[in-house]
């Protein structure tokens, strides 16, 4: 009966250690540097409506400002649904009236700001 066995095994030396991690250092830098280009594309098409988001903070805001006066849009859009906290105490009731307001505050063109509301949506 054998309750043992003798068996060969490949383990890395300190140059190999030291390759692999150099390796893996290289691919966790590449993938930093690169990532943000592969998850945020930009490509904009020509359009006379820019369609903002307005849950976004407000330097976005400042910077959908810029992009509206760089791409010649004729009108700013901005949506959202109703505030989650806070509803019966602002004085804005959901996100789109609220980032229409803050652009208005910066200087907007308010003649030129449309707010788009939009409903709260059950899921379930």
């Amino acid at each position: 009966m054998r309750l043992i066995h003798r068996q060969e095994m490949w383990l890395l030396t300190a140059q190999g250690w030291l390759v692999t991690l150099a390796f893996i250092a290289a691919l966790m830098l590449f993938g930093i540097t690169h990532i943000h280009t592969f998850l945020a594309p930009n490509s904009p098409i020509k359009a006379d409506i820019l369609v903002v988001e307005g849950w976004i903070q407000d330097y976005a805001i400042k910077d959908a400002m810029r992009e509206f006066e760089k791409g010649g849009y004729q009108k700013l859009i901005t949506t959202g649904l109703p505030l989650e906290k806070g509803y019966y105490l602002a004085q804005y009731k959901n996100f789109a009236e609220m980032a229409a307001a803050t652009l208005i505050a910066l200087g907007f063109d308010q003649n030129k700001l449309v707010a788009v509301p939009a409903p709260e949506v059950a899921s379930g």
